[in-house]
């Protein structure tokens, strides 16, 4: 039993020492799009249509809508990712949302899309990514995040 005891202990310790390394980053991507706000909106809030936005996406399985939409992201190459939404604002066309299981190497991550009008037939869509990653892995994290963020923001216009 002592020898579990500290076991766990240790363990612990060294858990505390990854998560001391922790460091909060942010990524974040706007473009202005030839399309009314709220088209772009309407397209970006149902994550339904993630597949067309984004190339590495098989499918989506959407549960709920809105501030009670949770959601299934399986990747082409086998990865399956897990989100809910925690905060949702049609009326300002904005809404955040948390990964809860990834097999990325992070912790805290919260995605933010933001559009605004900029008039009857233009946007701007702002998509702002925050985590918290190890040192080791925070370039590999920052292009994978930055990559993302373009390719979605590009496919916008396309899917409309």
């Amino acid at each position: 039993m002592t020898r579990l005891l500290l076991l766990l202990t240790l363990l612990c310790l060294l858990n505390t020492a990854s998560w001391a390394q922790m460091r909060q980053e942010k990524v974040e991507s706007s473009k202005t799009i030839d399309v009314p706000a709220r088209k772009a909106w309407n397209l970006i809030k149902d994550f339904r249509n993630f597949p067309s936005l984004l190339p590495a996406v098989d499918r989506t399985e959407v549960k709920g809508r809105g501030s009670n939409a949770s959601w299934t992201i399986y990747l082409k190459d086998g990865v399956v990712i897990k989100e809910v939404t925690i905060a949702f604002n049609n009326r300002d066309m904005n809404m955040s949302y948390r990964m809860i299981e990834t097999p990325m190497p992070l912790e805290n991550y919260v995605g933010t899309f933001k559009v605004e009008s900029l008039g009857k037939d233009k946007c701007k869509v702002h998509f702002i990514t925050t985590f918290e990653v190890l040192p080791d892995n925070r370039k590999q994290l920052m292009d994978t995040f930055q990559s993302v963020q373009t390719t979605f923001l590009n496919s916008i216009e396309k899917n409309i």
